[in-house]
């Protein structure tokens, strides 16, 4: 009886498996963090915390070679720095990406290579912290991106 299970159970996540290749749409989540190192010259020592990012992406296959792909991405980040070794505050930085893409797949072999262009549109906040004041600066960045890689298919 256990192994009747187990492999209807295998059989059953396999069948979720080849039906999730199938798909026109395709969604991925991914996490990033950056460690700058300590920077000192000219009396003036600036520190970074570590960045912590995410990036969310959606993409929706209209034919095999051609696709529409949304992107949102998320970092944070505060800059501490001190002058003649005396501690000025930081200032935290706050950055948000949104971005659209037409995605074109070309299928070889071994390796799946596309290319991507679309525009994209990025919100960034400044706040500088220092004696218990907190200023605030905001601005938005707009950019027209391409983007073109080779990727093997496993």
């Amino acid at each position: 009886m256990k192994k009747t299970m187990l492999l209807l159970g295998a059989l059953m996540l396999s069948a979720a498996a080849g039906y999730a290749q199938e798909s026109r749409q395709d969604v991925s989540v991914s996490a990033s963090a950056a460690f700058a190192p300590e920077i000192t010259g000219n009396s003036v020592q600036k520190n970074t915390s570590t960045t912590m990012g995410l990036v969310a992406s959606y993409r929706y296959l209209l034919t095999p070679r051609s696709g529409l792909e949304v992107n949102y991405g998320y970092q944070q980040n505060t800059q501490y720095y001190q002058v003649f070794g005396k501690a000025n505050g930081g200032i935290h930085t706050l950055q948000q990406e949104f971005s659209a893409a037409y995605v074109f797949n070309l299928n070889f072999k071994n390796f799946n290579p596309f290319l991507e262009a679309g525009p994209g549109v990025m919100f960034f906040r400044l706040s500088r912290m220092r004696d218990r004041r907190t200023l605030t600066q905001s601005g938005i960045r707009t950019s027209v991106h391409s983007l073109a890689a080779v990727w093997p298919m496993s």
